[in-house]
């Protein structure tokens, strides 16, 4: 694990050159051989994952991941980072899953909640393309609204959010959001005003 260290912080240390290719595939090397030896320690595994991530070998990760939660189940970490994968690849629906797994591991998880919520937020957002792009050109075809659900199910996630975290400027602001989205104008008021007061409190 240490010299996968080395090798990992002297290509962080030199982005852009081919040092940083040299390092980085040498950090993997090391680290997949290591993980071989010791394939229930977990510090190896997040080491060899984020390697993959800088080297943008995200497939790899992916079934990095997949693996580790076979192993482990439990491991909320393992469930998190695979959700964050899937959410960057697009994959809403898998990604929520794994949020959804994380918040059962852990109810108080807050980046997981915010994640889970994003999930379903940008699950929402694609539907609702789809759905517009369907009638487009039909004036009196009513778009089919089932997005609504998905937004409606992130609203949920985000109210759970600022309960835990009430000073989350972030969560209140995608919360007035997602009301806004939903056609709640006094609730969409009420959380942006919350974020803005949040936002004087800092400066």
């Amino acid at each position: 694990r240490i010299l996968g260290g080395i090798y990992f912080d002297r290509a962080m240390a030199n982005k852009g050159t081919q040092l940083f290719n040299e390092n980085l595939d040498e950090a993997i090397k090391v680290y997949e051989t290591a993980n071989k030896f010791a394939p229930d320690d977990a510090n190896i595994l997040a080491s060899l994952n984020d390697s993959y991530i800088a080297a943008g070998r995200t497939e790899e990760a992916l079934i990095s991941y997949q693996n580790a939660i076979k192993k482990d189940p439990t491991n909320k970490i393992a469930h998190y980072n695979y959700g964050v994968l899937l959410l960057r690849a697009g994959r809403y629906s898998e990604a929520a899953i794994q949020f959804n797994e994380t918040i059962k591991l852990d109810n108080k998880f807050t980046d997981a909640i915010y994640n889970a919520a994003l999930s379903y937020m940008q699950w929402g957002a694609k539907m609702r393309e789809q759905a517009e792009a369907a009638v487009a050109g039909e004036k009196n075809k009513p778009i089919d609204k089932a997005y609504e659900e998905k937004f409606r199910t992130a609203k949920n996630y985000l109210e759970q959010l600022v309960q835990l975290s009430p000073n989350d400027t972030p969560g209140w602001e995608t919360l007035g959001m997602v009301n806004t989205i939903l056609n709640l104008p006094k609730e969409a008021k009420a959380a942006y005003e919350k974020a803005d007061s949040l936002r004087k409190e800092k400066q």
